[in-house]
């Protein structure tokens, strides 16, 4: 059996979903990231990182394409930016047509994640999460893509 790393954009954790910590075994739905989210994901946090991540798991949205997951937390990674309404040409960056104010990113390591995180002074609006997720010959076409 190997092990595989995702990374994950976990939504935060205000209103439902565990806590968890670096070395924690979760069991997460996870989706694989679509065209329109990875605009998002480009949006906020640029090419660079939005190429990291692979797969999203978010709570509160019913994705067509999602598979169940076990897998080790190796490292967790605290968001946040400052939202504003549209100004000017900014991409979208979530459903109530509020978007990202570019130079706002913070990204701050972190030990454990938890409902009600702060980054710097600011709530947190999710995680970006490596998971190493174990896979054998058989199931690694259905348990991950």
């Amino acid at each position: 059996m190997t092990a595989e790393t995702r990374t994950v954009w976990v939504e935060e954790l205000d209103c439902c979903g565990e806590p968890f910590a670096l070395g924690s075994t979760v069991t997460w739905e996870l989706h694989s990231v679509a065209d329109g989210e990875r605009r998002f994901l480009r949006a906020v946090f640029g090419d660079v990182i939005a190429a990291r991540i692979t797969d999203g798991y978010e709570r509160h949205v019913q994705y067509e394409q999602t598979r169940d997951v076990v897998g080790i937390v190796r490292s967790i990674e605290a968001v946040s930016w400052q939202i504003h309404p549209l100004a000017d040409d900014s991409p979208v960056t979530d459903a109530l047509g509020l978007y990202a104010l570019p130079g706002s990113l913070v990204i701050e390591a972190r030990s454990a994640a938890k409902a009600f995180d702060r980054v710097g002074d600011r709530g947190c609006l999710g995680y970006i999460v490596d998971l190493d997720v174990a896979i054998d010959g058989a199931t690694a076409n259905a348990s991950v893509t």
